[in-house]
């Protein structure tokens, strides 16, 4: 799922399951692909990932190194946004907390 920073939903990729990563999901997205091809038009623009996703020109992860800290702590309050809007919709579909089943 993607959102901006006024936690409108601007994308969600349900065609794999919960059972795949994140990035394997990201990388045969449809969004991934175009976000390349901006990229390879001269385009800038970024999305803000978590650490399970490749660093790429458009996809912003933290670092890992320490002299990062000051990049890695910006990028975690950015991120605050995408974190509350899953809260936000799992608060609002109580059912998202856990799989839903259909009772016979």
């Amino acid at each position: 799922m993607v959102c901006d920073d006024k936690y409108r939903i601007l994308n969600v990729n349900p065609k794999f399951g919960a059972a795949n990563h994140d990035s394997f999901i990201w990388e045969n997205s449809n969004l991934n692909t175009y976000m390349q091809s901006l990229h390879q038009n001269g385009e800038i623009v970024w999305l803000l990932g978590d650490s399970g996703y490749p660093q790429r020109r458009w996809l912003m992860t933290p670092f890992l190194d320490a002299e990062s800290n000051n990049y890695n702590e910006k990028h975690m309050r950015a991120r605050v946004v995408i974190e509350n809007t899953f809260s936000r919709l799992k608060n609002r579909w109580r059912c998202l907390h856990k799989v839903c089943t259909t009772s016979p």
